[in-house]
Order: structure tokens, then sequence, then C-alpha cells
């Protein structure tokens, strides 16, 4: 992850009753934005998105500050805080660093939350790919914006021939993600769009409601270190506890099968 830092294309000048985009690069949202100056506003105080909006009135005169800082980009000074020891002493800087990495790789595995996606290119007379890079769970396959119904493989092995042409089904088994029909040239360069959850070891991947559990799981950690270990399972009970409040929505998908895909006709109390 990249420190926080003033985009250097952003604009060196503005007039008075006007209005630029300034931009920031690095660091993990949310973002607090300040200026001070006489004439000079932001649009937001707090921003998720890297750009704000600085405003100049018709009295703006000066040089406008901007102070923009993220909160979330070095858990090390809340772990510090519940240890009491605001600068590396016992604890190093480095091993919090890593703690921080495993805290991110454990939230990720475990409660699945942090989702993404990306593009398949299919190979023509294709049927197995590689899955995309730290894949834990697979949620949708989309071809040309429709949704392709996900099948076990053997379901293939009860066809008689080999069908080709554009994909319909999708099966996740083995570490492969395998698209069927198998893609014949005509499709051969489309993409299919995977959506999956991903494991990640960086804190800004991590939604924002869960990144208070990393702070949780670098504190036990760091007890565990200071030998202190009746309090150690009592933080790592409490970390995972909230975790599994967080996964109670999650599920194991099953196989779609077209009568899943049948809409309410609430106008009649009957499916169509």
């Amino acid at each position: 992850m990249a420190d926080l830092a003033y985009d250097v294309g952003n604009p060196e000048t503005i007039d008075r009753s006007e209005e630029k985009t300034i931009t920031v690069t690095g660091g993990c949202s949310p973002f607090i934005w300040t200026v001070a100056g006489t004439g000079f506003t932001l649009a937001n105080a707090t921003t998720i998105g890297r750009t704000n909006t600085l405003i100049a009135d018709g009295t703006a005169c000066g040089t406008a500050v901007m102070t923009i800082t993220d909160t979330w980009s070095d858990i090390a000074a809340y772990v510090r805080a519940l240890l009491a020891e605001p600068n590396a002493l016992f604890f190093g800087d480095d091993e919090i660093g890593k703690w921080k990495e495993q805290a991110c790789m454990d939230i990720s595995s475990k409660a699945l939350c942090y989702e993404t996606s990306e593009p398949v290119a299919l190979v023509d007379d294709t049927l197995e790919y590689t899955k995309p890079g730290g894949c834990l769970r697979i949620y949708a396959c989309l071809f040309k914006n429709k949704g392709l119904y996900r099948i076990h493989p053997r379901k293939i092995g009860h066809d008689s021939e080999m069908k080709s042409g554009p994909p319909e089904f999708y099966y996740d088994f083995a570490g492969k993600l395998g698209f069927y029909p198998v893609c014949d040239e005509a499709n051969a360069g489309e993409d299919v769009t995977v959506l999956f959850s991903k494991l990640t070891d960086d804190i800004c991947n991590i939604p924002i409601e869960y990144r208070l559990y990393a702070v949780l799981y670098v504190f036990y950690r760091a007890l565990i270190k200071a030998r202190k270990y009746a309090s150690a399972r009592i933080i790592v009970k409490i970390y995972l506890r909230n975790l599994l409040f967080q996964r109670q929505d999650l599920y194991e998908r099953g196989v779609d099968t077209r009568d899943m895909m049948k809409l309410l006709d609430k106008t009649m109390g009957k499916e169509r």
C-alpha cells in the first residue's frame, strides 16, 4: 500500500467564485479533509473516494492550506494505545505490520469480505481456466451481462457429445473454473466476468466495518508475545465472535436450477 500523497496533477491556482477538483493518491479510505484560508471551503469533510472539490467564494484570497488524513492506513497507533506503548519498545513496528497483514488474510478468508470481479478471456476449444488469483469463493459468472448457471462438472459427462458455443454454465472444481459449452471460434477472445471473494493482506481492501477486528487480531498477537495468555484468550474469543456475527448472511451457494430463477408474480400470487 502506497503512502497517502497529494496528486502532482492537482491545479496550483484557483480563482474567486471557482471550484477545482483535488485528488490524493495512496493511503486508505475514508479520507478526512480540512482547509484553512480566507473564502475557501471543501464540498465534503469526509470522502470514501480519492477526490474532493475545493470551493473559492467571491471573497477568497491568499493561500488555501489543505490537510488530508487517512485513519486506517496504519493501525499501529490503535494497537499501541491498547498496549500503553506509544513508541516502539517491546513491540516493533515491523512485527505489528506483519501481524496486520496476517489479520487481513485471516479476516478476508474467514469473512469473505473482500469482494471483487475480474475478466477471464475465453479461448477456442478450451473447457477449463485458471481461477483468478487469491480466489476464495465464486459467487457468479457473467457473459455479455447474462448470468451463467452453476453446475457440477458431472453434468457434462451426461452429454453424449461435447457441445461448443457461447457459455451457458460454469463450475468451480479442483481449483479450476470451467465454462460449458466449450468456447468456439466465434466467441474466442470474449470475456466472462467472474464475481468472487478474494484473499488479501492489504487493510485498504478490508471493508471499514471489519477493520476494527484487525486491531483486535494484532492486539491478540501482541498479548501472546507478552505471555499474557489469559488476556489473549479473551481477545481472540471477542475477535472470532465478531467475525461469526458478520458471517451470518453467508451461505454455501448450491447448484442453480431454472426453477430458482422464477420470479413471483405479485399480482396473481403465482410464479411465472
